[in-house]
């Protein structure tokens, strides 16, 4: 009994442990509009010319989503694909694993599995410091259920 348990616990550990290819399981099981906010922010990265190869989902660090906002913070990585015009996930391209991860946030008003005017904020994990982190707040937030509109925030009460 005493030598079963260290076998077993190396048996879940491996299965627990993530593969190369899990980005791909992962994005898969993504909702549509989850899958729209990932490609909106490759088009985004890739429109910067921030990076000469293709990036594509990694993991998803907060996915927050109703049916009226988006407010999702995931995980990008550099694949060794170059770039081309499509601006999507690609599931043919494997992680370059000496690139380091990109923290992303797309967050907006949800019209079916499209998003309305975008906040699209993506910088390299270890760059991610609060200002980034207060910025994305006040821009997310707005679009919030509940939250008080651009107009009451500015004081314009009777605007809307």
């Amino acid at each position: 009994m005493s030598r079963l348990l260290p076998v077993l616990l190396l048996t879940a550990g491996a299965l627990l442990a993530p593969t190369k290819g899990q980005g791909e399981t992962d994005f898969n099981k993504l909702s549509d509009v989850l899958k729209t906010a990932v490609n909106l922010a490759i088009k985004d990265c890739n429109e910067k010319k921030l990076f000469k190869d293709h990036l594509n989902f990694f993991s998803t660090i907060e996915p927050t989503s109703d049916n009226s906002f988006v407010d999702f913070n995931f995980y990008m990585k550099v694949t060794h694909c170059s770039k081309t015009n499509r601006h999507e996930h690609r599931g043919d391209c494997k992680f370059n694993d000496k690139r380091p991860l990109l923290d992303c946030v797309v967050c907006g008003r949800r019209h079916g599995n499209s998003i309305e005017s975008p906040y699209i904020h993506c910088v390299p994990k270890k760059h991610l410091v609060k200002k980034h982190q207060t910025e994305r707040k006040e821009k997310c937030d707005i679009y919030r259920p509940g939250q008080e509109s651009l107009l009451f925030q500015r004081g314009c009460e009777g605007c809307y």
